[in-house]
């Protein structure tokens, strides 16, 4: 990061400037396996010469362009993503006739997800006239080969990235300040609380049958908060970084455990992609404008398919087809007290049911996790019993009972923050911020755990 900053700083050219950034994002993506290298420039040179095709074709040759650029990416996606679910999946449902399918010897590209959504939103965008194609290839290069954000999101459309493009890219002292403070809160989520909390979680997830139900609880919470603070730590990393270059991302997590409902869960978590998926999934399926039976239909398979844009598992599926349950049964519940005008008027009925509605919310998102988490659905289930008092080896985690009110807290801080619209940022002219923040340095130092995990979303 330090190279690249001191490139930028040194480079005058507007063009030089976004090559620079293109090689820094190849060299970044190689240097995990350069192979993958071609399949990223593929990505980005076939998205873009079809842009400009579907720009300038008319009906029906603009359908069929847009069906083939879905195809290709998909198809991509299937092959390193889903080739060997498919075959495990099809070898299950063949076994009784003898017949099986050997699993092919594939390596899923780092961050394949991400890219190939990104790449198919920019034609999508094109074909619905949300956007007119751009004509340098070397900009929607960095809109692809844009490193902070490459391996784990948040996941970025073109319509916000590439303008950004028109003006000149420069390093500033307040962007690069700004952007710093954000990368440090992001290295904070992850290296001193999800990572102190990943060791607990992950042998607990690994033999769910040697500890007791109170062990269990206290993982799937602690892994509640690892992946929160794992995922927004990573999406912190990435935005700070690319602030510190001159560029805006948008934020992807909003304070996502104070949501009082399911549907507030989903505007608040993984806000890029849940975004992405109602844009072009949800509402290309028809959304809500053909009925309440086809609009919860719409709501189960984008969640399905969301479960299994995180993994190819049916664990995912299932994951994704809880959250779309849910989803359906508070549209429900809602519309049926809203049709019936039903509404608390009094201060205390606010309070218990908005306390009640997070209670439930935060509770079944927790259930979920376990489902996401779990190495097997059989190890699933075998945990849930667990949780009804099930016997084993009793572990009271001193990491989850140290960082789990420091959690709470920091969220209800932010959301205190938020309401009265103050900024957190600190005034680097300022020699008691300097302190606070070289403190805070030190503090990530001391604090960090000794053993670091990779980040959860490098697998999707």
């Amino acid at each position: 990061m330090a190279a690249v900053l001191a490139g930028l700083l040194v480079l005058r050219r507007g063009e030089h400037k976004i090559l620079w950034l293109i090689g820094a994002g190849a060299f970044f993506y190689g240097w995990w396996d350069w192979r993958f290298l071609t399949l990223l420039a593929f990505t980005a040179t076939f998205d873009f010469h079809l842009g400009l095709a579907i720009g300038r074709a008319a009906q029906p040759l603009r359908k069929r362009l847009l069906i083939l650029d879905i195809g290709v990416n998909l198809g991509i996606l299937c092959v390193f993503k889903y080739a060997n679910f498919f075959l495990d999946s099809l070898s299950i449902l063949t076994a009784p006739a003898g017949v099986s399918f050997s699993s092919l010897h594939i390596i899923l590209p780092l961050g394949i997800s991400f890219f190939v959504f990104e790449a198919m939103s920019y034609c999508i965008d094109i074909y619905r006239g949300n956007l007119q194609p751009y004509t340098n290839w070397r900009h929607f290069a960095l809109f692809m080969f844009f490193f902070p954000r490459m391996i784990a999101g948040p996941i970025i459309r073109a319509a916000d990235f590439l303008p950004q493009l028109q003006r000149d890219i420069r390093v500033t002292w307040p962007n690069f300040c700004a952007g710093f403070q954000l990368f440090l809160v992001g290295l904070t989520k992850k290296l001193v609380i999800a990572d102190n909390l990943a060791p607990f979680a992950d042998l607990v997830f690994a033999n769910p049958a040697q500890y007791s139900g109170g062990a269990i609880w206290q993982a799937v919470l602690a892994y509640s908060i690892q992946i929160f603070c794992d995922f927004s730590g990573y999406s912190d990393m990435a935005i700070g970084l690319a602030r510190m270059m001159g560029f805006e991302l948008p934020a992807n997590f909003n304070l996502p455990y104070l949501a009082t409902n399911l549907t507030e869960f989903w505007r608040r978590w993984h806000i890029s992609l849940s975004s992405w998926l109602r844009d072009y999934l949800y509402i290309s399926l028809g959304g809500n404008r053909r009925g309440e039976t086809r609009t919860y239909c719409n709501l189960l398979i984008t969640m399905i398919l969301g479960g299994l844009w995180h993994g190819a598992s049916w664990n995912f599926a299932l994951w994704g087809a809880l959250h779309g349950l849910g989803l359906c049964v508070h549209k429900l519940w809602s519309g049926f007290f809203k049709a019936r005008g039903v509404r608390s008027k009094s201060a205390a009925g606010v309070i218990i049911g908005g306390a009640a509605s997070w209670l439930f919310t935060f509770g079944f998102v927790c259930f979920c996790w376990i489902f996401f988490r779990a190495p097997s659905f059989s190890d699933a289930l075998l945990m849930l019993n667990k949780m009804l008092g099930g016997p084993g080896m009793q572990w009271l985690s001193g990491a989850f009972l140290v960082i789990a009110p420091v959690v709470v807290v920091a969220h209800f801080a932010g959301a205190t923050l938020q309401r009265k619209g103050l900024s957190p940022a600190l005034d680097w002219n300022r020699f008691a911020h300097l302190v606070l923040l070289f403190s805070w340095i030190l503090g990530i130092i001391f604090l960090r755990s000794v053993e670091i995990s990779p980040f959860i979303y490098f697998q999707f």
